[in-house]
């Protein structure tokens, strides 16, 4: 659970990415278990930290994402490194919809090392 005294030990100070699900209340088992087969299914990435947060409890970090209550539950990614960004999931709560979110997210931070002008030539 993501809150005021566990920020730095489940998210900030990981070096992760930040996966967050929002919502009025703790998740059902259901929303637990996909958590649970994400984590293992992207444990040796080693990129993702998922975990859950009680915006009805953390109401000053909520009110900091400019979401609106209406639309919980929400998943969102959070990068907290030098350059803090979010992206909100747009899809279902689902397995299926979440990788393809994390998908585009991994295309779209792979590093390249490019060949030199003499490598190419």
């Amino acid at each position: 659970e993501l809150h005021q005294a566990s920020a730095d030990d489940v998210c900030y100070k990981t070096g992760k990415l930040c996966v967050i699900y929002l919502s009025k209340t703790e998740p059902n088992a259901e929303v637990k278990n996909l958590f649970q087969n994400l984590k293992n299914k992207y444990a040796k990435d080693a990129k993702f930290a998922f975990m859950w947060m009680n915006v009805g409890i953390e109401k000053a970090f909520f009110n900091i994402l400019k979401l609106d209550a209406s639309d919980l539950p929400k998943l969102v990614f959070l990068n907290v490194g030098n350059m803090k960004r979010m992206l909100v999931h747009n899809g279902e709560i689902a397995e299926s919809a979440i990788d393809k979110t994390i998908d585009a997210i991994s295309v779209s931070y792979t590093h390249l090392t490019l060949p030199t002008k003499a490598q190419v030539q």
